[in-house]
């Protein structure tokens, strides 16, 4: 979990788009028992729209960590948990990524391995999310895997494979 908060605090001390991200991470910092460099805080909660999933997320850390102050039914508790630590083990890292074109294709391949495996800790949200990314891998194309070339995560001989499947005439080698 070391890893995941230095993660969130490298990310903070970047200029970030908008505020909300910057709240995701100090929620996630302290959701795993550290504090942020500047302090704890938090933000009145905001508008929620159907698309902001990152708000939900906000609330589901923010309900989790004052849970005691609620009212929550013991199913509803570890229902705000499970959520929370689906938030904080898989999606937040991959959040923050996401606007960079040139990781998604290996970084939706490797999140939906990660969801596979994430099967042990929780199925159903295992289950249910997989089959929600699986909905958004048409995009996957051989034209939009070229991105993978910019990624400095993709090793150069996987860059070296690419190109040999490309230089191909064989469609199935797809």
């Amino acid at each position: 979990m070391n890893m995941l908060k230095n993660y969130c605090t490298t990310y903070l001390n970047k200029k970030l788009p908008r505020e909300d991200y910057r709240e995701l991470l100090e929620l996630t910092i302290i959701f795993l028992g550290g504090v942020p460099s500047q302090g704890l805080s938090f933000k009145i909660p905001g508008a929620i729209h159907h698309a902001r999933w990152m708000a939900k997320a906000i609330y589901c850390l923010k309900i989790y960590i004052f849970r005691k102050q609620f009212d929550l039914k013991q199913r509803e508790e570890i229902s705000i948990s499970s959520i929370c630590v689906f938030i904080v083990k898989l999606y937040v890292k991959v959040w923050f990524k996401a606007s960079l074109t040139s990781c998604a294709p290996l970084q939706d391949l490797t999140f939906l391995k990660d969801l596979i495996k994430y099967q042990s800790v929780d199925k159903s949200i295992s289950d249910i999310s997989i089959k929600k990314m699986c909905g958004h891998l048409w995009y996957l194309s051989p034209e939009a895997a070229a991105f993978s070339f910019f990624d400095d995560d993709v090793s150069a001989e996987t860059k070296k494979k690419m190109i040999t499947a490309l230089n191909t005439d064989s469609e199935d080698e797809f």
